[in-house]
């Protein structure tokens, strides 16, 4: 965006145009749905029959009574709770105007939202997630034990999310590979997301869930006033969207072995 010099010295001010974004973060790894329903953003729920299973069955023709009964299996309902992401930049007592300072905040926004959409995503994560083995498991054998809970659950591609540490050791041991069309993959085509998880100091995590999506708002700016005790009618520029996500047939974590 462009701006102007707010100092009195003689540097010139130089718009030197946004970075270049991530080239995957969760919005691309998730089904992102775009709404402008406020009630959308108040929380969630709908049912899915992809939770179930198809189970064999070998008496269709018989003369007398089956000796084995078949599964039953319910729909499942899945739920999400909203949660916001917000940015807020603080105006100096000159040289940016209310609409700068709310666009200026928007960019923060844009930029950096996955981080902390990806970190509330991994404290569901934790507090919901099915271990897939009771103690941490070596690097080389963990991606097999997230696929294998996938196998078990889920019949069509499922994810896997990892921190860029996680991922870069996964990587060296050979688990990992670069797919042009979908990015980092396992060897079963087990699409990677690598994102801000394992920020919460609870050890070295992968996930894997079936289906991910988010449900997510529109931006929304403000200007709010503050009053601290030294300084007086300070602007803030604000801004903020709210999410819905939804985990589809639950998700699994596993801890991983450095060493």
């Amino acid at each position: 965006m462009s701006g102007k010099a707010i100092t009195g010295n003689a540097r010139n001010y130089k718009d030197v145009g946004p970075p270049s974004p991530a080239k995957r973060t969760i919005f691309d790894c998730a089904e992102v749905i775009e709404t402008s329903d406020p009630h959308d953003l108040l929380g969630i729920e709908y049912e899915t029959a992809y939770c179930g299973k198809a189970s064999r069955w070998d008496e269709a023709l018989c003369e007398t009574a089956p000796s084995t009964t078949k599964d039953q299996t319910s729909i499942s309902t899945v739920a999400g709770d909203p949660f916001t992401v917000y940015s807020s930049v603080s105006c100096a007592p000159f040289g940016h105007s209310p609409e700068e300072m709310e666009a200026k905040a928007k960019d923060t926004l844009l930029f950096k939202e996955h981080m902390a959409v990806e970190q509330h995503l991994e404290e569901w994560l934790i507090a919901n997630g099915t271990p897939v083995a009771a103690d941490p498991v070596v690097r080389n054998q963990a991606i097999g034990a997230v696929e294998g809970w996938l196998g078990e659950v889920w019949a069509g591609d499922g994810l896997i999310l990892a921190s860029p540490f996680a991922a870069s050791l996964l990587a060296v041991d050979g688990g990992l590979f670069w797919d042009d069309s979908s990015g980092l993959v396992t060897a079963c085509g087990t699409s990677i997301c690598v994102g801000n998880f394992g920020e919460l100091g609870v050890g070295v995590h992968i996930y894997a869930v079936p289906r991910l999506i988010l449900v997510r708002g529109p931006v929304f700016t403000a200007l709010a006033p503050i009053d601290t005790a030294n300084v007086k009618n300070l602007t803030v520029g604000l801004a903020e969207r709210t999410y819905v996500p939804l985990f589809e047939c639950g998700a699994a974590s596993c801890e991983v072995l450095l060493s």
